[in-house]
């Protein structure tokens, strides 16, 4: 079983990667076994042996634990002899003179990807200036190199006809993977995108995945992590605020029939198009779909975002009652995950909300919620003061029933 770009994996599927190799390990080691079964009984046999490789970027955190009979893989730099086989293979033997290559060899350090790109520039340049020859055109060549691989990702996209890097600047936008079906939701890139795609395609930029469809649908995704991150880093600030609303108001029209797909997206690009109203509401959307899913960890990160959300806007009465709400129910969450310490946090939270609203309904709710955590922790006498309500008035009676 293989794992590729394992540090891309959303919430979700990591937690279900995790999920099947944990309960695969832990069958494989205590193998289930019938009452008075017999060794060669085919229930009580482990599992067939399973070889599991994931693959990350470095740096990027596990999906599992590491375990002692787990073997580690850490790629490092390419060697010299290595380097050099590679730019044979990019570059015929006398195309650079011999301090471009020491050049190339000296910068990329060993990074593979450096020393491509690095070759494509010094290449673009040799064409660009056929006038220059010998020592002249290695010195120009030295003098206008990057001195960094993000920096030369950024000339390289500089170079790119204004039409392609702005599909390239659309698709950054959308993440290391999109489908055709949403960047052609962007209008402003519509005519042509499938040449401009194409395109981006030869250039290396992006890789199509024409074996993975889903409602006949074609899937990209970026070569390279640093593509993504240097394309969207070339876009202004106001300019990405504009192509995130106008992407998400676009997903909202053109997938009204099946939006619930989309609730975790949509908070993304409302969040990013500085319109937090929507994003807070999108984000409880998807935080109730999970928890009908029953993925509690992922359900509460978005409701810990809708409620840093909220924090950052004006405070009105009808923000901070929802704050109290989403309190509550994340605290009732990790409850029910074995969080109680942080579960009572958020209970603290929400009574302050109440108090701070006079509203003693949403204080009803909070105090009930954090004597269950108090009974769970054997707090009994605690519980029990939480539980007493307050003198019967209309409100209160409401809030008890």
């Amino acid at each position: 079983m293989v794992a590729d770009d394992c540090q891309w994996y959303d919430p979700l599927t990591r937690s279900l990667v995790s999920t099947l190799l944990r309960g695969r390990f832990a069958s494989a080691a205590n193998p289930p076994r019938t009452p008075g079964g017999a060794p060669d009984d085919p229930r009580g046999r482990p599992p067939p042996p399973l070889i599991v490789i994931l693959l990350y970027r470095s740096g990027s955190d596990a999906l599992v634990r590491p375990e002692p009979d787990h073997v580690q893989i850490r790629l490092d730099t390419l060697r010299e002899a290595d380097r050099s086989a590679l730019m044979e293979r990019l570059v015929p033997a006398g195309e650079f003179l011999p301090e471009i290559r020491k050049l190339v060899f000296d910068k990329a350090a060993g990074n593979p990807l450096f020393i491509e790109e690095m070759t494509r520039l010094i290449r673009h340049i040799m064409r660009n200036n056929t006038n220059m020859n010998g020592r002249a055109l290695a010195n120009h060549i030295i003098e206008v190199i990057p001195v960094s691989l993000r920096d030369l990702i950024q000339s390289r996209i500089d170079r790119l006809e204004s039409h392609t890097r702005q599909v390239l600047q659309c698709a950054s936008l959308l993440g290391m993977d999109f489908t055709f079906g949403l960047i052609d939701l962007f209008e402003i890139i519509h005519e042509g995108l499938t040449a401009q795609l194409r395109a981006l395609c030869d250039m290396r930029y992006l890789e199509e995945q024409p074996a993975v469809r889903r409602n006949n649908d074609i899937h990209y995704y970026f070569t390279h992590g640093l593509f993504r991150d240097v394309a969207y880093a070339t876009l202004l600030e106001e300019q990405k605020r504009a192509l995130h609303r106008a992407l998400a108001t676009r997903l909202e029209k053109v997938f009204a029939d099946r939006i619930r797909e989309y609730y975790e997206l949509l908070a993304f690009h409302y969040a990013r198009a500085a319109e937090p109203q929507k994003a807070v509401y999108y984000l409880v959307k998807a935080a109730d779909r999970q928890m009908s899913l029953g993925a509690g960890p992922e359900a509460v990160d978005n409701f810990h975002q809708a409620i840093d959300l909220i924090r950052s806007m004006s405070p009105t009465p009808a923000r901070q009652t929802l704050m109290a709400r989403l309190l509550t129910r994340s605290a009732r969450l990790h409850r029910l995950m074995g969080n109680a310490d942080q579960a009572t946090e958020l209970i603290e939270g929400a009574l302050e909300c109440a108090r701070e609203l006079d509203n003693e309904r949403l204080a009803l709710g909070a105090r009930v919620e954090q004597a269950i955590i108090d009974l769970w922790r054997g707090q009994h006498d605690t519980a029990r003061a939480n539980w007493r309500l307050p003198p019967k008035t209309p409100d209160a009676c409401n809030a008890q029933s």
